[in-house]
């Protein structure tokens, strides 16, 4: 296909999208290359993240970044899971937040909530809900790890359940 400019004809050239801004006046700005650079009215909170593989291991991880706190929490999962996969499967992301991790048996629930209470009350209403819904018989659960907001890790003892098989706390 030809263009004709003044009078001849000129090949018609596909516009690179810099051009097309610059031609429409736009302005573009990337903060990929400048981490300094944020996005207005974006909180300087950090990110907790906290990731259970099917086997039971899990890691946590409080960064500034919420790509680099998933990274770093899924690098310790794998440093105690059995299994090559999995780290990731399951995770939660909160800001200025709680995340806490259930085991019922091969079930896992993680829920987040800005207090303990709230993040405890969201568990239990997901496992009434997988109860009620799913898995009738699914086993006792038991709190696996709790997370506070400022990235302390407290794991419960091995023995103590949340919930008896019936969901009763």
């Amino acid at each position: 296909m030809r263009l004709r400019v003044n009078g001849v004809r000129a090949p018609l050239r596909p516009l690179t999208s810099a051009a097309c801004a610059a031609a429409l006046g736009l302005c573009v700005i990337s903060t990929a290359a400048r981490p300094d650079i944020g996005i207005a009215g974006a909180s300087d909170a950090d990110w907790t993240v906290l990731t259970i593989a099917p086997d039971g291991a899990w890691g946590t991880a409080t960064e500034a970044s919420v790509s680099r706190a998933i990274a770093n929490a899924v690098e310790r999962c794998r440093a105690t899971s059995r299994s090559a996969l999995g780290c990731g499967a399951y995770q939660v992301s909160v800001q200025r937040g709680w995340a806490l991790g259930l085991r019922c048996g091969r079930e896992h629930i993680l829920r987040t909530g800005t207090t303990l209470l709230e993040a405890t009350e969201r568990a239990r209403q997901r496992e009434l809900e997988l109860r009620q819904l799913y898995q009738p018989e699914m086993e006792s659960c038991r709190q696996v790890v709790v997370v506070a907001p400022d990235g302390t890790i407290k794991v419960p003892q091995p023995q103590a359940t949340v919930s008896d098989s019936n969901g009763h706390r």
